[in-house]
């Protein structure tokens, strides 16, 4: 086989994500490219599952606000009030995702170290993809895998989608559900 039919193969095995949404420089970017351009922290995390019980693992990986960053997020204004009305939409490969306000992760309000996974306990992620880790919550379940897309978004936009979806969720809702609501323990 020819190298370059070789490189192609591997290529198409390496995951990728798109970096995009208000930014000046969206992008693909792959878990090469986290661990090649970006400081690699480290996250030892014990998150908590209903079933599994406790789930010990270690992450590395640059922070999710330097990737976000240095694409160049484009904030609407100058100061903290304009960058606090953003939020960050994450999906993933198994259709889960999860949404963060900038503000969780901006050093000048939580500062909370979420990290784009490319390392789990040890082994590296190139095949099945970034991980996002949250490593300040008790439970995993905003740990997003193979990371699909990041999209950055502005409080106007986010505002706008709310009033389209608002009126569908505040219908009445009836049945088994809204028992489960209401305290059934379902």
């Amino acid at each position: 086989m020819s190298r370059s039919r070789t490189a192609a193969r591997a290529r198409s095995r390496t995951a990728a994500f798109t970096l995009d949404g208000e930014v000046a420089s969206p992008a693909r970017l792959t878990v090469g490219d986290l661990r090649t351009r970006w400081r690699q922290r480290r996250a030892d995390v014990v998150f908590h599952c209903l079933k599994a019980g406790p789930q010990p693992h270690s992450f590395s990986g640059p922070l999710l606000r330097d990737v976000v960053a240095d694409a160049g997020p484009v904030f609407g204004g100058p100061g903290r009030k304009a960058r606090a009305g953003f939020v960050l939409a994450v999906d993933g490969g198994d259709g889960h995702g999860t949404v963060l306000s900038w503000a969780e992760i901006d050093a000048d309000f939580g500062n909370v170290p979420v990290l784009l996974a490319t390392d789990m306990d040890g082994r590296g992620l190139e095949a099945e993809g970034a991980q996002l880790v949250v490593p300040s919550d008790h439970c995993g379940a905003r740990y997003v895998s193979a990371v699909t897309a990041v999209r950055l978004t502005g409080w106007p936009r986010v505002a706008a989608l709310m009033a389209r979806e608002l009126p569908a969720a505040a219908a009445p809702r009836t049945g088994r559900r809204a028992a489960a609501v209401s305290g059934d323990g379902e």
